[in-house]
């Protein structure tokens, strides 16, 4: 059995090599298609090489794990003996149950040696089985069928692996790289192709950056391109200034035809890019310098090299600021400037400057800038043209440009980097170079051209401005150029100029103010006078300068006082016929007030009230232009003033009737309840209507008071009129008379007779008008005695009245008939006389008109003495009736009380006819209100008396005697003003007349002093310097007579005697035909004591000033206010000492070494002089101190 069990240990080692050989052909046959199948899908998918490591040691260690499970299955197969007996029984029935215990029995004989017949029968079961395997071969039962499949499926997998490898040698060597070597770089060959646009070396942060990117190979339609960014560091490391970005680019051609469209057609793509909002706020804040961005595309299986972009800021302007210095010329007047251009928010920035400035212009940059940078072309290229201009770099981020600005210039603000980048917009900057202009100067006064006397006093004004500053403003006044008002003059020729006024400071605006006093000048009706003011400015550049500015100029005509007054006539008479009007509209409103809207009937009112203002106005004008013409009209003065008080109480009683009916209209539009709305609107319209019917009232009165004031006011022109013919007359008349004079009047030639004859009518027409003139006045005076109500009208009929009996008894009418005959008969001598008696008679007549101011105070003086005398009567009577109701009984019967009844009513009826009496004129007007309060006291207290009420009674008469009092105090309060309206009036008149003096002191100095040129005199010049004598003497006499008037007092009195005595010897010397400088100093000297005098009377700083307690040697009695009151006299005193301390001060700068004779002589009088001031000084002092103590008489 031994060769049986080696068959079937062949048979078991056999299959086990069979078994192996099954599994390594199976595992191969597995492997190839694997790799096959992981190429194809690397190839497909391309695969990573960290994912193609992963799967590759997955299906490793998944392959190793089978094979060798397989492999140690197999090489552990080893069926035992029996088994495979077992087996080869199953395959040869004839065998079955031998083969296998045959095969124990013989490997094992010794386990059945015994028994014997065990041993037998092992040994002939074995023979019988050697017998039954003769011929049978125990290898077959090895199948070699699976093995054949297994090597099947190996050589097919070689095979396919060859094909594929053979048919794609390249890709299969790249596949078994990419898988076998995951780490190497081993690719596939790309399917697409994409290129990326060059980048530029930098960009600007706040703009967009467009990629673009180019498809070649393996384009089509729809396919996505990938940008990817990414923020990296100077070493390309990634930062986290920018998260990575992946963005789908867009495609930008795309064929028409798709169908057309082949994989070798190339696509471009585009991408429009804008950095985030914290990259760019971070790199342009300058917190960082730049930002690196890693850029790359992607498209397919193909992606770019990465590039690398600079993104950095722009190059801008952090700030533009200029800084303005005006031209040197401007200096202090036009400020220094510092704009913010930065800060405007217009495109064009823009400064303005005076031409000529100094301009620093500063830019704060927020980054460097390289030099070529800088350049004026690159930086301002509107800059270039000025030569000046210089650009210096402070620091890396500041730009600094100096230059001169003489014209408007624009340039726009160019910044470049080192990059080639720009601002994202560019700034322009305007410098207005503002051309300095000529100053504007104006005459605020006079306003316009005017009409004025020779006499006038007028304020003069003027007033420059410049756009920057003024250097100077003056003013001058232009005149004929005579020396007295009888020279003619040529009217072409430029007048003499006369200045007035100079202001020089530099600033933007000029004042000057100046006095014109015409009377100074030696001006003839029908002159022209032209005030001018001119200005210079302060401009002065590169040598220029403007020209002078001038003002145009105001013309003053001088006229006479006729004229004058008839204008003020016509101002009147407007304002009359304005109130005759205003009283209409007035009486309308009043009818309408029942019916019409009472808001309707408001606005009219209010019209009513701005017509009554301004006739108000034009009433203060004509007062201004008398008080300015220093025309002295008392008539006119009190004329005017009544018509202004009158239409300002119609102006409050207007403005009183508006506020009622506005009451009115809101009752009716506002009210609570419907009836209590119209009572409330009634009584508002029972007020209106009461101030309505006041308003028409004084309206009324207006008009009627301009209008008796028209007649005499025309009356007073007539006379004037008739005075200037009269004296045109009496001149024609002297030239007439040497010439005809002792020849009879039918041997004078035709022409002279003829002119006696033209003499003679005129003569002859004037005694008409006068003789019309007096009977005008006559029945002016007897109207205004009849109808006239006021005291102005009183005396204004009495003055009236006087200068027609005047005219009466001097015979006027007879003067002027026997001047018309002595004309007729060449009687000129005879002729003459009876026209300077018609002239002193015409006078006489003015001045009784001009006394009807004089005649109204003293009418009014004498209504108040009767009105003082009748109230103190009244207090006595109430004070006693006081008494004798408190004298009885506080039990008094109603008998008792009724007995002091007849007392009381009998003092109320005197009360109730003071009332009546004050209420009769204007000027008492004020007090009839107060007295009529004790009127309704007294009533209700003769009511009480009669009723048995003791305390209602005296309750009534301690008021009526408050207001009886009370009206006593304000009459005497009127006294007072009268008295001091007659002194002021008296004050003003004798400063008018040293005015006067001192006037024609001066013009018979220039006379003197022309006479005197003439060296040696000659006999003429003798002759005619006697003629001043008699001149200078009427000027001593003049003022003599005005020394009558002071002669109480003691500076005053002092001047005077100064004044003889300069006059005197001045006169004297004229009348031997002798005349020196100190003829023309003492006629100096009276001129400037005349005006001294004149000055210390002046009122022109306000009421107050005279307003002094006590009383001064004044003549004309005394009083509060005496006519000199002591400050005129130290006002006297002071302007006497600052002459002397003048002319000893001019002597001192003439005198050198020695003084002459005659420097010694003033010398000598001017200390004279000082010790007399000295005295007067002492003597002043003490006569204010002794006034000063109680009980001092008055002087």
């Amino acid at each position: 059995m031994q060769h049986i069990a080696r068959q079937l240990e062949q048979v078991r080692r056999r299959g086990r090599v069979l078994l192996v050989l099954q599994r390594l052909a199976q595992a191969v046959a597995v492997v190839l298609p694997v790799l096959i199948v992981l190429g194809v899908v690397d190839f497909g998918l391309r695969l990573p090489g960290w994912m193609r490591g992963v799967i590759g040691l997955v299906l490793l260690a998944l392959g190793l794990s089978w094979l060798v499970r397989r492999l140690t299955a197999a090489w552990r197969f080893g069926p035992s003996l029996s088994a495979l007996a077992l087996r080869v029984e199953a395959m040869v029935p004839h065998l079955s149950g031998l083969l296998t215990s045959s095969l124990e029995f013989g490997l094992a004989p010794e386990r059945y040696a015994s028994p014997a017949s065990t041993a037998a029968m092992a040994q002939a079961t074995v023979a019988k089985a050697e017998q039954e395997l003769a011929g049978v071969r125990v290898g077959q039962i090895v199948n070699l069928e699976p093995t054949r499949k297994r090597a099947m499926w190996l050589v097919g997998a070689v095979a396919l692996f060859g094909i594929v490898a053979a048919s794609a040698p390249t890709h299969s060597a790249i596949a078994a790289s990419r898988w076998l070597m995951p780490w190497s770089d081993t690719a596939w060959p790309k399917r697409t192709q994409v290129s990326g646009g060059e980048l530029p070396a930098a960009a600007a942060i706040d703009s967009p950056v467009e990629f673009s990117a180019s498809v070649g190979r393996g384009f089509r339609p729809g396919m996505r391109v990938w940008l990817n960014l990414q923020s990296v560091d100077v070493q390309g490391q990634p930062t986290g200034a920018l998260s990575p970005q992946r963005l789908l680019m867009t495609e930008q051609l795309i064929s028409a035809n798709v169908e057309e469209t082949d994989s070798e057609t190339p696509g471009e793509f585009k991408l429009q890019w804008r950095a985030p909002a914290d990259l760019v706020r971070q790199v342009s804040s300058g917190d960082a310098a730049s930002a690196k961005v890693q850029a790359w595309f992607e498209a397919g299986d193909d992606l770019t090299e990465p590039q690398v972009l600079t993104l950095v800021a722009r190059p801008a302007l952090q700030s533009v600021v200029a800084e303005v210095e005006p031209p040197a010329y401007a200096a202090g007047l036009a400020a220094p400037q510092t704009v913010a251009l930065h800060e405007q928010s217009q495109r064009i920035a823009s400064v303005t400057m005076l031409a000529g400035a100094q301009v620093q212009l500063t830019l704060g940059l927020n980054k460097p800038l390289p030099a070529e940078a800088l350049e004026p072309e690159v930086l301002v290229p509107g800059l270039v043209s000025i030569p000046d201009l210089v650009i210096d770099q402070l620091d890396p981020r500041s730009v600094v440009l100096g230059f001169t600005l003489n014209e408007t210039t624009q340039t726009p603000i160019t910044l470049t980097d080192a990059h080639g980048l720009t601002q994202a917009t560019e700034r322009l900057v305007r410098f207005e170079a503002l051309e300095d202009r000529q100053p504007a100067v104006t005459i605020l006064e006079p306003s316009a051209d005017a009409s004025v006397l020779a006499t006038a006093l007028l304020p003069v004004s003027a007033q420059a401005s410049d756009d920057v500053g003024i250097r100077a403003l003056t003013m001058h006044a232009e005149h004929p150029d005579r020396v007295e008002v009888e020279d003619a003059v040529d009217p072409n020729q430029p007048g003499k100029r006369l200045p007035l006024a100079e202001e020089v400071a530099r600033s933007e605006q000029l004042a000057a103010e100046a006095t014109l006093d015409l009377s100074t000048l030696p001006l003839r009706v029908g002159d022209v006078v032209t005030v001018h003011a001119s200005a210079q400015d302060v401009f002065e550049l590169n040598g220029f300068r403007h020209d002078t500015a001038q003002a145009t100029p105001r013309r003053l005509n001088i006229i006479d006082p006729n004229t004058l007054i008839d204008q003020v006539r016509a101002d009147l008479a407007g304002v009359r016929q304005q109130a005759q009007r205003l009283e209409l509209q007035q009486e309308q409103l009043i009818k309408r007030l029942e019916d019409d809207n009472p808001a309707r009937l408001q606005s009219e009112q209010a019209r009513v009230t701005r017509a009554v203002e301004s006739q108000r106005q034009q009433l203060s004008r004509v007062q201004d232009r008398l008080r300015l013409n220093r025309l002295n009209d008392a008539t006119l003065d009190e004329l005017i003033r009544q018509a202004d008080a009158l239409a300002e109480q119609a102006q409050q009683a207007s403005e009183q009737a508006q506020e009622d009916l506005q009451d009115a209209a809101e009752a009716q539009s506002s009210g609570d309840a419907e009836d209590a709305g119209d009572s409330d609107a009634q009584q508002a319209k029972a007020e209106a209507s009461q101030q309505q019917a006041e308003a028409r009232e004084r309206l009324e009165d207006l008009a009627k008071l301009l209008d008796q004031g028209r007649d005499a006011l025309g009356l007073k022109l007539e006379l004037a009129r008739l005075k200037a013919e009269q004296e045109a007359l009496a001149q024609d008349t002297r030239e007439l008379l040497p010439r005809t004079a002792g020849q009879p009047m039918d041997q004078l030639s035709e022409e002279m007779q003829q002119a006696l004859q033209e003499l003679a009518e005129r003569q002859e027409a004037l005694a008409e008008q006068a003789q019309d003139a007096v009977e005008r006045l006559q029945s002016s005076a007897e109207s205004l005695a009849q109808q006239g109500e006021s005291d102005q009208d009183r005396a204004a009929a009495e003055a009236m009245a006087e200068a027609a009996a005047v005219a009466q008894r001097q015979g006027l009418g007879q003067q002027m008939s026997q001047a018309q005959q002595g004309l007729e008969q060449n009687q000129l001598s005879q002729a003459g006389s009876s026209q300077m008696q018609s002239l002193d008679t015409l006078d006489q007549m003015m001045q009784q008109l001009g006394e009807q101011d004089e005649l109204r105070q003293e009418l009014l003086r004498r209504r108040l003495l009767a009105l003082e005398e009748q109230l103190r009567r009244l207090i006595e009577g109430q004070t006693l009736a006081n008494v004798a109701l408190e004298a009885t009984p506080a039990d008094a019967s109603v008998e008792e009380l009724a007995n002091l009844a007849p007392d009381q009513s009998n003092l109320w009826v005197r009360t109730i006819a003071v009332q009546t009496e004050a209420e009769a004129d204007q000027e008492t007007a004020e007090i009839a209100p107060i007295v009529a309060k004790a009127v309704e006291a007294q009533a209700a207290a003769l009511t009480g008396l009669r009723g048995g009420g003791r305390e209602d009674a005296q309750a009534g008469q301690r008021v009526a005697l408050e207001r009886l009092e009370e009206a006593l105090a304000k009459v005497q309060e009127k006294q007072a003003e009268n008295e001091q309206d007659q002194t002021q009036q008296e004050r003003d008149e004798l400063r008018q007349k040293y005015l006067e003096l001192a006037q024609q002191q001066k013009e018979l100095n220039s006379e003197t002093a022309e006479l005197l040129k003439e060296v040696p005199l000659s006999r003429k010049t003798r002759a005619a310097l006697r003629g001043l004598a008699k001149s200078q003497n009427e000027i001593g006499d003049a003022a003599a007579e005005l020394g009558n008037k002071v002669a109480k007092t003691v500076v005053f009195q002092k001047t005077h005697e100064m004044i003889d005595t300069a006059s005197g010897e001045a006169a004297g010397k004229l009348s031997r035909g002798q005349g020196d400088s100190r003829v023309l100093r003492q006629q100096r000297q009276t001129a400037l004591l005349l005006e001294t005098m004149a000055e210390a009377l002046d009122q022109s700083g306000g009421p107050q000033e005279f307003a002094e307690g006590g009383s001064s040697s004044g003549g004309g009695g005394g009083g509060p206010q005496p006519l000199i009151p002591p400050a005129a006299e130290l006002k006297l005193l002071r302007g006497v000492q600052q002459s002397v301390y003048d002319e000893t001060r001019a002597l001192a700068d003439t005198v050198r070494t020695q003084p002459t004779d005659e420097q010694a002589e003033l010398l000598t009088d001017l200390s004279g002089q000082q010790r007399e001031l000295s005295g007067l000084g002492q003597r002043l002092i003490q006569q204010m101190q002794q006034q000063q103590q109680p009980g001092a008489p008055a002087p």
